[in-house]
């Protein structure tokens, strides 16, 4: 297992890759932010990326797991599950939808579409809230095979 260090150097990496002006634009299209102080749409990618790299079994032990971090605090904020839920629940699953598809389609250009899909292997959900939208396009991209 990576230490805290080693992911958050991760963690800055895919936002280096994803680059902020393709996050900003995406925020203004779903209009993501609007109202909101605490969690960004940068915060919970961090957060999703996060729990997905370190193959996290539940909230819990996510939430667990940022409390007292000062190092991981630098780039996770803390944040509670019933928090992590809401956003979940609200903010627009597009946005992650598309930032995916911009980073698959950036591994699929430098290894092809069946290595890529291999390499990318399963995706870890933060909570069940994300479920159908992940069907719904599960449903899509065989469509598209």
């Amino acid at each position: 297992m990576k230490c805290t260090s080693e992911y958050t150097i991760l963690l800055n990496k895919f936002i280096d890759i994803i680059g902020d002006n393709f996050l900003d634009d995406l925020v203004d299209k779903y209009d993501s932010d609007y109202k909101v102080h605490k969690f960004k749409t940068k915060e919970h990618l961090l957060c999703l990326l996060y729990y997905h790299l370190t193959e996290k079994d539940s909230l819990e032990d996510f939430v667990s797991e940022l409390k007292g971090n000062n190092k991981l605090n630098k780039v996770l904020p803390e944040i509670s599950k019933s928090q992590i839920s809401r956003k979940n629940e609200d903010r627009d699953y597009k946005i992650f939808y598309d930032i995916f598809q911009y980073l698959f389609e950036r591994l699929k250009s430098q290894t092809g579409y069946r290595k890529a899909l291999k390499e990318i292997g399963s995706v870890k959900l933060i909570d069940s809230s994300t479920i159908s939208c992940c069907l719904l396009f599960i449903t899509i991209s065989l469509g598209e095979i």
